[in-house]
């Protein structure tokens, strides 16, 4: 925000649900079992576990000597829980290696503690960044500019639609970084946005905003 009481219409969507998820076949052997075992991954001790696993005893956190294998956090001085050297310096990347070896909001069910990524020291400085976001989802943030989500594209434009997505998506991808690492000038952020235009992202425009003609005419 740019002001204090600015509210905002579109782009802020702070949830703190994902996507994990899981489902219990007819096949299955034992579905009380399995029922309990979801039930368990919601329960006070068991999201905890989910999320940190054992606790190491060590700050260097490995549990063999080639280091490969380890726990991921420890209790420092203040008993607040940090990440071990082990888990920070792994070649996977510590947000990978919890991911593999605890809770993972993509494929598993349970609670997400997400504040166990920034569980190092100078991590609160980021966790304070997400509070001013929860603030302002609270506050300030009020949805008209949404997409409605009743709105649906027939097969014909949604292919249309992904066609050129794809190609601008990629160009997006493999160039957007550059503004901030250097390789690219400010300068060229016109024709880089132009370039995607031309791509077929001015069509997928045209086609949004025949569908929202539609629908505001239809709601109004």
């Amino acid at each position: 925000r740019r002001t204090a009481d600015q509210t905002i219409y579109w782009g802020l969507n702070a949830r703190h649900t994902n996507y994990g998820s899981a489902s219990v076949s007819a096949s299955c052997e034992n579905i009380e079992l399995a029922v309990t075992w979801l039930d368990w991954n919601y329960s006070e001790f068991g999201y905890d576990w989910m999320n940190w696993g054992p606790e190491s005893d060590t700050v260097d956190g490995r549990i063999d000597e080639e280091g490969a294998l380890g726990y991921f956090w420890y209790y420092n001085e203040n008993g607040e829980r940090r990440l071990t050297d082990w888990c920070l310096n792994h070649p996977a990347g510590s947000a990978w290696i919890t991911n593999c070896m605890g809770y993972n909001e993509l494929a598993d069910p349970g609670i997400e503690v997400w504040e166990r990524d920034y569980a190092y020291e100078g991590g609160d400085r980021f966790l304070g960044m997400f509070e001013v976001w929860s603030d302002v989802a609270q506050n300030h943030y009020e949805n008209k500019w949404n997409w409605p989500a009743s709105i649906v594209f027939d097969a014909e434009d949604t292919a249309e639609i992904n066609a050129a997505l794809g190609d601008v998506n990629t160009f997006f991808q493999e160039n957007y970084a550059g503004f901030f690492e250097g390789s690219l000038s400010f300068d060229q952020w016109d024709s880089f946005q132009q370039n995607m235009l031309d791509m077929g992202l001015a069509r997928v425009m045209e086609i949004y905003q025949r569908y929202y003609d539609e629908y505001a005419a239809a709601h109004a």
